[in-house]
């Protein structure tokens, strides 16, 4: 049985969440990655993302005191976080989505293609990989990722490179604001992001 950390948990369902979403790129599990990438400070560009995650490995390890996760366990974490997503914003598209990832009775996804990819997210998580990295500017070596990294070349007339370093002092509304977004707490979405009028 394999165990990992809420961190390599979180890896593990970015992963897989990455390629589910470049399979049929369904809208809201985009934004969600979104908000699940890194910043250059290697915090969530969403700081709600946070709370979230723990929230659902807290459900996954069902109050148990361990502080690890089983593969099973981190399976149901990231689903239960999908799933509290889909409750927040009502996704019909979202639902769908939680449907194609029943689970077996072990814990582990039902549909053989998705138990392998699963497996494969798991190890990508174990051998070191992360959840996405927003970088800017020009690439500066392509690396094995999930494929949903962003990139923009410029903010104003400064080009800024993927060594920019955002203050752990700035609000995640500064670090939004350089990005072209803004947190929505209209229609009592707080900690959603949305694109900020042109």
């Amino acid at each position: 049985m394999t165990t990992m950390t809420s961190e390599q948990a979180y890896a593990a369902a970015y992963y897989f969440l990455d390629k589910l979403y470049f399979r049929d790129r369904p809208v809201h599990l985009g934004s969600l990655l979104g908000s699940m990438s890194l910043l250059a400070d290697g915090a969530p560009v969403d700081d709600a993302i946070v709370k979230d995650w723990r929230d659902a490995v807290q459900f996954a390890l069902a109050g148990s005191k361990a502080t690890s996760l089983t593969d099973s366990q981190a399976y149901a974490a990231m689903y239960r976080f999908v799933e509290q997503l889909r409750v927040a914003i009502e996704s019909e598209e979202l639902g769908r989505l939680l449907q194609e990832l029943a689970t077996r009775p072990d814990g582990l996804p039902a549909d053989p293609v998705l138990a392998a990819l699963w497996d494969e997210a798991v190890q990508y998580a174990l051998a070191g990989g992360e959840a996405g990295r927003l970088t800017f500017g020009p690439p500066q070596q392509e690396r094995a990722a999930p494929s949903s990294e962003v990139r923009r070349g410029r903010v104003g007339s400064a080009p800024i490179t993927s060594h920019s370093r955002f203050s752990s002092k700035g609000s995640a509304g500064a670090r939004l604001a350089l990005l072209g977004l803004t947190m929505r707490d209209d229609l009592g979405m707080k900690g959603r992001l949305r694109r900020r009028p042109a």
